[in-house]
């Protein structure tokens, strides 16, 4: 027995070091060809310290700062869940847990759904069903009921379609697959029916036929798709047969035959008809009198992008606005003078998560001379000043707030209003920029959104949920109403300060503007919007000694849209500008208010377009305006039923929503606040066939051939605790010669995550000898066992979303034990070894997904790793090492659609006492017994110590060629061929993601400093007859390729590869093509 002390030592030093640059978890990196992990992270950059409320039927969990949030949770949820359970005819059995976060940004560096494994097997997934509602506050209580409504239904329909118990899992799971659609449509319908951007998305949608082609919709389009046919079903059937159709749907685990069965209509009809129906209303709509949208500028517009924070400064010349695109925003400032423009800022990354729109926030100061906006970074509030003069960008964080939602300059330029949020409520605070100051102006419960200064800095005008002028302090057990006003602020009274401005019932007022001092403001009602102004007016209330006035704000209709404004901006003049969604995408448009009605297809009178709006709306009854001296609201008068002052009685405004949903806090009877500690939940399990092994480590070389697992039973499962933070895996793989076991513990609580693993692999080999150090009398014949036993430590610092450093530290031993089946193998002696190792990788990943197997982006990977023996039982083995460095790039282009062209190079090296040597050759998973070319050398003086396979090579089968450094480079067109070109629903899985492949492979293994390099020994040859050795150069061509086509479906739940192919070598292209069978999902 020998202890290799020094090399110990030495590796000791580098494994720390490595330690210091805090290595990721990595499942491999060729280890078993081209199957390597990347991902994204979540950055934790805040600890939160969680505490809970437990209730009968539910759960509110929170952290500091948003008790308050979690009391109002509680008391709107005890109310909503008989609700809804009454409404889908389906009860829950087991607590609901509401895990609520003060803002986005701390929901965002939650590890909610965060996947940190990534399976090439998709088959025999069981996805749990699990009772867990995550909610955010963004400063709006209507909103933020609307998260949890959402929630509520999103548990209730899965586990009404999928089950509660473990064994209805595992069957609907296996056999229901509902697309986003279905379920996203449905929950938006019914959480948010009037969504004044998703009408504007839907009427767009259908006026342009985009809504026609169902397949080629994007994720959001086909939820607002989807958002639309449910209405439409809701609207011609009745409500009631929403829990029918899911009922159904659940029974013959088909959604054509839950529609069919209860509307008496499959889906390809019902889409038809709505479709139709939609198109004649819209149609209608366009018809009716409307005033002009305004002006576009010679902006490019882009698809695909949210624009928002357009404006424009005093003089009219400059532009700003922003975009969105999968979160990546970016800010632009357009020169119209000039027609130039030009970036000023950009942050985050092009995502698929729940997108935050709600910052930058853009604002022109009032000089003119520059332009600033307040944005969010790493979980902080930054306010940014942009100078036009000189082009220079400075910025300061904004403290003691958790998030900003809008803001406006006072006219002095000196001090804006902001709405904020603190200690879960939104209120208007008055900044101070030098001082970096702020005061509360409004400390109450309700709502105090999209502030706005008059002209001359004495009154700001909100938006609010308030149903009273006065502040209110300490009435937290009241519930607000849900419809939204515009409220004034005076700052020059001590007294009576805040005064209503608008009081309508059923209708949300919005996005209040001034512009040339009259005040404009946005009204939608039954998901139309239409823009009205409020004058500050006044009345003779009666005379006495002197003359008395009562007042008000008189509000007229100043225009109606054919379509939708989603935001408006003025410059002081009587220009607005604003935002619409037109042909596919956004449009920008300035407006002058002075040409309104000159402008106007239809009738030029308020009172005429007054009459217009309310008959687009279907509203019964005319209602002319009259005004309460008393409250200083508009009110609305039925002139067919009208009562005088005398005789009326009354009556607090109180919206048939508010009236639903109201609860009284002595409904409920809050428990002792606890605080969390762990508790684990079932997580997804994996019972699948595959053929590929579970645990990612190289093999120890035996001369040839490289072992593969064959065809297993691979099953895992896993639970996790309520926050996802930890998580514990077990896997076991049994294919015969073959026996896997894993166990894993994840700890992804703070920004440094960690990983620790136990692996044991027992390699059963029958038929191939195991040639030892290269020393023929050192072989071991079959059979005998490879036993690997590893225990491994990983970490990973993510420095973004999507840029991380990995790696991992590892301590190995491998033996391999003749089995005693002959006197030989009774005398062989036990091979043991013990191995340290550390790898570290730097790792980028942007990719989403677009469709099954289908990506769009970028992911490579550079890493590095190094092997050491420190232990071994043979007293004849000599100190061994090695390295591997290598890197895997990979690049997924549309082309159109869901068609993509996906290039990958890879690339690897391995030097040291006992190097690697990579088998070149292949696929992944390939199911065929007879795999390894023997016909192809390996060079055994080479004292290899290991061998991995390096992938793909189609065409040829493994160890084309072979060596310690590989590089290969894999090209493919993939396109999805029936859901690209029907425009139908698809419902068959396997039609849905029916995929014609083309590609082409290239690459090489070799030996030496090159593959053309003389020291290749497959550039040379050697024959020996006693006592002549001859040697002599090799014609081979060290490169060889692949060319073919292949076919990828999902059948009983698997994805399944079929490749035919026609390999390349020395010029010459084989004249049969190779056939390959695999389930795994393409590179």
């Amino acid at each position: 027995m020998r202890w290799n002390k020094i090399h110990f030592r030495i590796f000791s030093l580098a494994l720390l070091f490595c330690l210091g640059l805090n290595p990721e978890h990595t499942k491999a990196q060729f280890y078993n060809g081209s199957q390597t992990t990347f991902g994204q992270n979540r950055v934790q950059y805040d600890d939160f310290y969680w505490q809970f409320y437990r209730f009968d039927r539910f759960e509110t969990y929170f952290y500091t700062g948003g008790k308050s949030l979690a009391e109002h949770t509680a008391k709107y949820v005890n109310a909503k869940i008989p609700e809804l359970e009454k409404f889908l005819d389906y009860y829950l059995d087991e607590r609901v847990q509401f895990i609520i976060y003060n803002k986005q940004s701390h929901f965002r560096q939650s590890n909610i759904g965060l996947s940190t494994t990534e399976g090439s097997n998709i088959g025999g997934v069981t996805r749990i069903v699990g009772s867990k509602v995550f909610i955010y506050f963004d400063g709006d209580y209507g909103t933020f009921e609307q998260q949890i409504d959402a929630g509520l239904l999103k548990v209730l329909i899965y586990q009404m379609l999928y089950g509660g118990n473990w064994k209805e899992v595992l069957r609907n799971s296996a056999l229901l697959n509902l697309p986003e659609w279905y379920l996203n449509g449905l929950i938006s319908y019914l959480t948010d029916p009037n969504n004044p951007r998703i009408h504007a998305q839907l009427k767009d949608g259908i006026l342009s036929n985009n809504f026609q082609k169902f397949n080629a919709l994007s994720n959001e389009e086909a939820l607002v798709a989807g958002h639309g046919l449910w209405k439409y079903i809701d609207e011609t059937f009745g409500k009631h047969v929403i829990s029918n159709i899911l009922y159904m749907t659940k029974v013959s685990r088909e959604i054509n035959d839950g529609f069919a069965l209860i509307l008496g209509a499959p889906l390809e009809d019902l889409y038809k008809d709505w479709f139709l129906n939609a198109q004649r209303e819209f149609n209608e709509d366009e018809n009716l009198p409307s005033n002009a949208l305004g002006e576009s500028l010679d902006i490019k517009i882009k698809e695909n992008r949210r624009y928002q924070n357009f404006s424009s400064d005093s003089s009219g010349r400059f532009y700003a606005y922003s975009t969105n695109q999968l979160g990546k925003y970016k800010i632009y400032l357009y020169d119209r003078l000039n027609n130039k423009r030009i970036k000023i800022y950009k942050g985050e990354r092009k995502l698929e998560r729940i997108q935050d729109y709600s910052f930058p926030i853009v604002k022109w100061h009032p000089s003119g001379r520059s332009l600033t906006f307040i944005t969010e970074k790493k979980g902080d509030i930054y306010f940014f000043s942009y100078n036009l003069e000189n082009r220079s960008l400075n910025g300061k964080p904004i403290f003691k707030m958790e998030k900003v939602l809008d803001y406006n300059f006072h006219p002095d330029g000196k001090t804006f209003i902001f709405s904020g949020i603190n200690e879960g409520r939104s209120d208007l605070f008055l900044y101070n920029i030098l001082g970096n100051t702020q005061q509360n102006l409004t400390n109450d419960i309700y709502d105090d959104l999209e502030p706005v200064f008059d002209p001359d800095g004495k009154r700001i005008y909100f938006i609010s949920n308030r149903d009273n002028d006065s502040l209110n302090l300490f009435h937290e057990e009241n519930e607000f109403k849900h419809e939204k006003d515009v409220f004034v602020y005076h700052l020059d009274r001590k007294a009576d300060r805040i005064m209503s401005v608008t009081n309508t019932a059923l209708k949300d007022e919005r996005n209040p503007i001034v512009s040339g001092g009259t005040l404009y403001y946005l009204e939608d009602h039954q998901a139309k919007s239409i823009r009205k102004s409020a004058i500050y007016d006044s009345s003779i209330s009666r005379i006495d000694t002197t003359i008395h006035y009562d007042y008000f704000y008189k509000t007229e209709t100043e225009g109606i849209y054919n379509r939708n404004i989603l935001h408006q901006q003025s410059n002081a003049n009587h220009f607005i500008n604003q935002i619409h969604f037109i042909d596919g995408k956004y449009a920008l448009l300035t407006k002058d208010l002075n040409k309104t009605f000159e402008e106007s297809t239809g009738p030029k009178s308020n009172q005429k377009q007054d009459e217009v709006f309310e008959e687009l709306l279907k509203e019964k009854a005319l209602k002319v305006k009259i005004f309460d001296a008393f409250s200083y609201v508009e009110k609305e008068m039925d002139i067919n039923d009208y009562q005088f002052s005398s005789s009326k009685k009354a009556v607090a405004k109180v919206s048939p929503k508010s009236e639903v949903k109201e609860v009284s806090a002595d409904d409920l009877d809050f428990p002792t606040q606890r605080i969390y500690r762990l508790n684990f939940s079932p997580d997804n399990s994996i019972l699948q066939l595959n053929n590929n092994f579970i645990n990612g480590q190289y093999q120890i070389f035996n001369g040839g051939p490289y072992i593969n697992p064959g065809v297993g039973v691979n099953s895992k499962m896993g639970i996790v605790d309520l926050m996802e933070n930890h998580r514990i895996y077990g896997g076991y793989r049994y294919s015969g010669d073959l026996i896997e076991y894993s166990m894993t513990y994840q700890n992804l609580t703070h920004r440094l995550d960690k990983a620790y693993t136990v692996s044991r692999t027992r390699q059963r080999v029958t038929d191939n000898t195991f040639i030892f150090n290269g020393n023929a009398q050192d072989n071991i014949n079959p059979p005998y066992d490879i036993k690997t036993l590893r225990g491994s430590v990983d970490l990973i610092w993510p420095f973004s979303e999507v840029t991380s450093l990995r790696g991992v530290a590892s301590l190995r031993n491998d033996k391999i034990v003749p089995l005693s089946s002959s006197q030989f193998n009774l005398q062989a002696e036990i091979i043991d070894q013990y191995w340290v190792s550390a790898k570290i990788s730097y790792v980028f990943d942007n990719t989403r997904k677009i469709a099954l197997n289908i990506k769009n982006g970028t992911r490579y990977k550079f890493f590095a790793e190094q092997f050491q023996m420190i232990y071994s039982e043979q007293e004849n083995t000599n100190a061994s090492d090695f390295t591997v460095i290598g890197l895997d790039f990979r690049h997924y282009q549309k082309i159109h659609r869901e068609f993509i062209f996906v290039c990958r190079f890879a690339a690897s090296a391995s030097f040291g006492s006992n190097p690697l040597i990579y088998y070149l050759g292949g696929v992944d998973e390939w199911w065929k017994s007879d795999i390894f070319d023997e016909s192809t050398p390996i060079d055994q003086t080479q004292n290899y110590g290991f061998q991995a396979l390096a992938s793909n090579m189609r065409g040829f089968l493994q160890n084309v060629r072979n060596g310690s450094r590989f590089a290969v480079m894999n090209n493919e067109l993939r396109l999805p061929v029936f859901s690209y070109f029907i425009n139908r629903p698809i419902q068959s899985e396997f039609v849905k993601n029916f995929q014609l492949i083309g590609f082409g492979d290239i690459g090489t293994a070799w030996e030496g400093s090159s593959p053309f390099a003389d020291d290749n020994p497959l550039n040379n040859e050697t024959r020996f007859t006693p006592p002549i050795t001859v040697t002599y150069e090799n014609i081979n061509d060290p490169i060889v390729g692949g060319v073919g086509f292949g076919l990828r479906s999902v059948l009983l739940g698997y994805f399944m590869r079929a490749d035919w192919a026609w390999g390349i070598e020395n010029g010459d292209i084989s004249k049969e093509s190779q056939f390959i069978f695999s389930l795994s999902l393409d590179i």
